[in-house]
Parts: structure tokens; sequence; C-alpha cells
């Protein structure tokens, strides 16, 4: 005697329906960040360390980490103008050491002025 095929039933052909759609859709894997990361907010989910956040430098291909950044020196800070974004201690301005990495800290400054303030100053901690 001979066989006859298999007869599937309305809901079993549904439900292979179903999973060979299933089984053909590429999975979507969704990335989150850590804490100690900021979002790009790109295509590629990309997550940059929060520190490179306002930086100066754009490390998210869509700029992103550089948006928004208005990084403003305190009152006892001396801004170097830069990129960066960077202050200095303002008793470092004309001091006779450049420690902007563009020298905006001993631009338009005299000899004496920073023979002065180099008595006044015996340690100083390099911020580059």
């Amino acid at each position: 005697m001979s066989r006859s095929p298999p007869v599937l039933t309305d809901m079993e052909s549904s439900f292979m329906f179903l999973l060979v759609v299933t089984l053909s859709c590429p999975v979507q894997t969704y990335k989150i960040c850590r804490s100690t990361e900021f979002s790009c907010g790109d295509e590629r989910r990309t997550c940059v360390p929060m520190i490179w956040r306002c930086d100066g430098d754009s490390d998210c291909l869509n700029g992103a980490d550089e948006e928004g950044c208005d990084k403003i020196c305190r009152s006892t800070e001396f801004s170097c103008g830069d990129e960066r974004r960077t202050c200095v201690p303002m008793i470092w301005r004309c001091d006779g050491d450049s420690d902007c990495l563009n020298g905006a800290d001993e631009e338009g400054c005299e000899e004496k002025q920073w023979q002065s303030q180099a008595r006044t100053k015996r340690h100083k901690v390099k911020i580059h």
C-alpha cells in the first residue's frame, strides 16, 4: 500500500507560515550604552567614553558628542580660547610658562608681569 502525504490543518499551516517568516527575518539587536558612555544616537548605535563628551574632538561620526557644549571658565580661570575650551588657573596667566597649548595665556604679557608671577608660584601641575 502506498502512503499518502500528511494533510495539515489550517492552524498547522498558519503556524508553519509564521515560523518560516520569523526565521527568515534578521534579528535586530539594540545596544545600550553603559552609564560611563555617551550614545552618539546614530544608526550604528555607537557609544564613546563619557569623558570624550565636550572635549573639543568629534568622536561620534555625526558629531553628537560635541553638540550643545558650552564650557565657560570660572572667574578664577583663564580661557585658552582653543577648540577644547581649555581653562587654566588665572594665576598661570603671564607667568612666563605657556600652559595653554596655543600659548594664549602668555600673549600680550610684559616680562615684568611673568617675573613677579613666577616668584609667587613654586609648584604647578600641568593639565594638558
